[in-house]
């Protein structure tokens, strides 16, 4: 039993590693193209308070670009969405090698 255990706790590991790599490489796009529209658009002023509550701007991305250039961010939209879709796969992993 021991050994089905260590081979769970490895994969969901290995899962969550995947799903980390996911959603932080497609926040960081998503927070590199934010930050430039927003200084684009409003100066560096507002450009910095984007980079200091990125949280925020992470969560609205798409929309605060629809807002500011009046198109729809679809190259933003789907990065946003697959960086969803890590979140989930490091739930996965997590559910995987047991943890609660």
């Amino acid at each position: 039993m021991p050994f089905i255990q260590k081979a769970r706790t490895g994969t969901g590991r290995i899962v969550k590693i995947i799903g980390y790599l996911v959603w932080l490489g497609c926040g960081l796009y998503i927070f590199i193209c934010e930050v430039r529209i927003i200084n684009d658009a409003s100066g560096f002023g507002l450009g910095f308070l984007a980079f200091l509550l990125f949280p925020i701007v992470y969560s609205f991305a798409p929309f605060i670009g629809w807002l500011i250039t009046g198109i729809f961010p679809l190259g933003i939209f789907i990065f946003w969405l697959i960086s969803w879709v890590g979140r989930v796969i490091i739930y996965a992993g997590s559910r995987i090698s047991g943890e609660e």
